[in-house]
């Protein structure tokens, strides 16, 4: 796994360019989480979105030989389909903590990973690959998120959670302390996940 640490993920000044796959609604949402000194060179994508308006510039279905020295985050919210990309993607990764989230220091953050406005991650926690925390989302201290989980806005996963390789965290969800989240279990929106160890 390629571990990036910490407030390092902010690399503006050695990364500013970056390319997308997918500009929907999370594309578009990743957009605006950028640092501003980041310039969004162009996305990827199958269709053209209906309400692209052209102001970030379309660059077709994936294609590995299109700005290959350019890091590229997948924007895309379905987990399954992100891991399916990625597999298949030969750009770098990006990382990505936005300017209005809390991050602690030495958090391991793996590539491809988004961390949201307003979201906070706390001391000792663990965040896998390709991972999103959405906008005001809690990873309490301790807790291990495992690769292509998507937690959703405003939802709290508490300390000492195991969080499993690609399970979705609805918006609003509660996972309790020490709780372990299996692989590809969703939490409805607004639930309370009940305890498993």
């Amino acid at each position: 796994m390629n571990l990036q640490m910490g407030l390092t993920q902010l690399s503006s000044l050695s990364m500013p360019e970056l390319l997308l796959h997918g500009f929907g609604g999370h594309g578009q949402v990743i957009q605006t989480a950028l640092p501003e000194t980041w310039q969004l060179v162009g996305f990827f994508d199958p269709k053209l979105p209906v309400d692209w308006a052209g102001d970030i510039p379309y660059l077709g279905s994936y294609d590995p030989q299109v700005l290959p020295g350019l890091p590229i985050l997948i924007s895309i919210g379905d987990n399954a389909l992100r891991e399916k990309i990625a597999a298949n993607t030969r750009h770098h990764f990006a990382t990505l903590i936005s300017p209005h989230a809390f991050c602690a220091l030495k958090v391991p953050i793996g590539e491809g990973s988004v961390i949201l406005q307003k979201a906070a991650v706390q001391a000792r926690a663990s965040i896998g690959r390709h991972v999103i925390i959405n906008a005001g989302a809690v990873v309490d201290h301790d807790a291990e998120v495992g690769d292509f989980v998507h937690i959703g806005p405003g939802a709290v996963v508490a300390s000492l959670c195991k969080i499993g390789k690609a399970a979705f965290i609805g918006a609003g969800a509660v996972v309790p302390n020490k709780s372990v989240v299996p692989a590809g279990t969703v939490v409805a929106p607004g639930a309370t996940f009940q305890f498993l160890t």
